[in-house]
């Protein structure tokens, strides 16, 4: 697993975190000043997080989305918890407890196998 998957994770399952709990607008750079439309952003989210869903079955269609996005008609699925969803408190200290990370920083070490396969010819002669 390299860094970036795991960065991808963290911010998935925080944005989750923080649409369930009805805090999306958090996810708003603050540079904007708070010149949004607050249900815009939850909407937008809320078919983002449909987008990720586990199971591909489960996530709607590029013509589903084309409508969600430019319909205000309502959204009747509910995005479910990220398939590997752990708190961001339970991230961090469980790779505390390996050793891993410190109060500012995560450190991951990954190693890389690499497999070469061989072919032999066994047709007669």
């Amino acid at each position: 697993m390299s860094i970036c998957q795991i960065k991808v994770w963290i911010s998935i399952y925080s944005t989750w975190e923080l649409w369930k709990d009805g805090a999306s607008s958090e996810l708003v750079d603050p540079s904007i000043n708070k010149s949004f439309d607050f249900d815009e952003v939850q909407r937008c989210i809320h078919i983002g997080l449909l987008c990720v869903q586990h199971y591909a079955d489960d996530r709607p269609t590029m013509s589903n989305i084309v409508s969600m996005l430019t319909n205000k008609s309502a959204i009747v699925s509910l995005p479910e918890r990220p398939a590997f969803y752990v708190g961001r408190k339970i991230i961090h200290d469980e790779l505390s407890s390996k050793g891993f990370c410190t109060d500012s920083t995560i450190e991951i070490t990954t190693s890389t196998v690499e497999i070469t396969s061989s072919t032999t010819d066994m047709t007669d002669s």
